[in-house]
This record gives structure tokens, sequence and C-alpha cells, in this order.
């Protein structure tokens, strides 16, 4: 039976969020397997945004998930969604998920999307185009083509359209990787433009 099924289903009443419409939403898991989730959403019902809602999940190919209580976050593709008396219905299918993630969000404080998008950020008057690797509210990862030589905690200014911010970036680490690249974490140290633009926090 459970082979007909192909993946066992857990029916449950936890509970997560999604990032949707720009803003983190709390949704019930109705049930879960090893490759998705049925959740079920009720907006605000004071916001009257209730059907903006839907048609931003309808809308969207993938979102951003955090379940505590399952101890994951991460990607999801939406599958389904139903919309029926002010309340969202909807079907996610797992596509980049993290695992033990409390312990991960203890460390990073915030989540980390992995984003592929390019920036440009200066250091000592000379500017390197990047493309970045995962990005949170604190930091990002980047990647910049052949062997860059910055010193730990070294300061500078970038330039990430993706996310819509701007400003100027302490150097955490720096390694290099098989192909000669130079790979990157970077702490936000000033921010001159913060737009965050399609990024959950999924604070800790």
């Amino acid at each position: 039976m459970l082979q007909a099924r192909q993946n066992y289903r857990k029916k449950l009443a936890s509970t997560g969020l999604v990032y949707v419409a720009e803003k983190e939403r709390g949704f019930i898991v109705r049930n879960l397997s090893i490759t998705g989730l049925l959740g079920e959403m009720e907006p605000d019902p004071g916001s009257g945004d209730a059907r903006k809602v839907y048609e931003a999940m309808q809308s969207a190919t993938d979102v951003d998930i955090y379940l505590r209580e399952m101890h994951l976050a991460g990607e999801a593709a939406v599958v389904r969604t139903d919309f029926i008396d002010a309340h969202i219905y909807f079907a996610l299918e797992f596509r980049n998920i993290m695992y033990d993630v409390d312990n991960y969000l203890y460390k990073r404080k915030a989540y980390r999307k992995n984003t592929r998008a390019s920036g440009t950020i200066a250091f000592s008057g000379k500017t390197h185009e990047f493309s970045s690797e995962n990005v949170s509210i604190e930091g990002l990862m980047i990647r910049i083509p052949g062997k860059l030589r910055v010193q730990k905690d070294a300061m500078g200014r970038f330039d990430f359209s993706a996310l819509d911010i701007r400003g100027l970036a302490r150097v955490v680490w720096v390694d290099f990787d098989a192909q000669g690249d130079t790979l990157m974490g970077l702490h936000y140290e000033q921010l001159e433009k913060a737009g965050f633009r399609g990024l959950p926090s999924f604070s800790h």
C-alpha cells in the first residue's frame, strides 16, 4: 500500500512560515512527506489581503519555507493552490532544504537563501564582479573569478541589485576553490540601500 502511494504522508497539525507577497506568513502543515507538504493559510481577516496573498501564491514558482518543529528550512516548488472560504490551501514540493536548521539558524542568526545573481565589490579602489552563492539579511557569500588576495576584516564597497542592497561589507573569511576562483563570506557593516527584495529572515 505504501508503494502504491509512492511517498507516505503523515497527517499532523504543525505550523510553519512561508515567504509570499514580500512577507513571512504563518500556515498550518496538514500533512508532510519526504518530498513535500500540504499547507493551509488564513491571512489576517481584517487586512483584506487574502485574495492578494492567494494570487501571489498561485503565480509563484518557488517559495521559501521554515518549519521550526520539523527542524528544516529552504526552498519549495508550488505545485497546487486553492482558495476556499478565505483560506489558502497549497501543495509544495521540496527543492533545496536544510535539515537540523535550528542549530544552523542559531549559529547564523538568519536564514540564508541560495541565490545566483551578479554584483560588484570594490577593494582599495579596484572593482571586481562577483556572483552570489547565498544571501541573508546579515551578509552574503560570493564567488569572484580568479584568485583575489584580500585579508580577513578588509572592508569593501558592494552593489547587489538582485536584492536591492548597496553599502559597505566586511570580509569574514576567504577561500579558493578547485577552479581557482575566490570564495568570500561578507558581513554587512553599513547599508546605504537595504531593500532585501524577496528575502525572508526566518530569524531564530
